[in-house]
């Protein structure tokens, strides 16, 4: 009925509302939801690119997605400054699945597909996610899907997974960069 949409579209403007308030008094600027970049960290070499995957997301949840087209144009963007920087892609949906019994994770499926491609295709080595709370990392064709676990996870029975963090050292060795992934579990 009327009155729960006019409800649900409340709560969801105030979740995001909350959250743009927390992004603009960590990062000193603006929260566009609408866009898909929303910000980027430089360290030596490497560009941690940071997108939004909420894209179809509502007050009741639902899979990561990103607009490609905004993509492609946000990428294309990216690139001009930053064409000679390993590039890693930074966002919350799980595009690949640890503890979930599936590939495609919590992402649409023929939108992940697409996105995998065209970060590939802007020479992005790796995405970082979370959502799933599950630490794990897997190589395939020279680029790295890794989940970062979460420190908000509750350690109930031992078939839970253990709260944990994870902190990368950045190498280089003639011209190539290697991240050093340190794992911490909070006990």
């Amino acid at each position: 009925n009327a009155d729960s949409k006019k409800l649900s579209s409340y709560l969801y403007n105030e979740k995001y509302d909350k959250f743009a308030f927390f992004y603009e008094d960590m990062f000193k600027t603006k929260f566009v939801k609408q866009n898909i970049i929303l910000n980027h960290l430089v360290v030596d070499n490497v560009v941690f690119v940071g997108m939004n995957s909420n894209f179809k997301i509502d007050f009741t949840g639902g899979l990561g997605f990103i607009d490609i087209d905004k993509l492609k144009e946000e990428l294309t963007n990216i690139d001009l400054i930053y064409k000679d920087y390993s590039k890693i892609a930074v966002f919350h949906h799980n595009i690949s699945a640890f503890f979930e019994n599936n590939v495609t994770g919590q992402w649409d499926k023929e939108n992940r597909v697409v996105v995998l491609k065209m970060l590939k295709s802007f020479q992005y080595k790796a995405v970082l996610f979370g959502n799933e709370h599950t630490s794990g990392s897997v190589e395939e064709d020279q680029f790295f899907y890794i989940g970062v676990g979460s420190i908000g996870m509750k350690y109930i029975t031992d078939k839970d997974t253990l709260p944990s963090f994870k902190v990368y050292t950045i190498n280089e060795d003639n011209n190539n960069l290697t991240l050093v992934q340190d794992l911490f579990h909070l006990i």
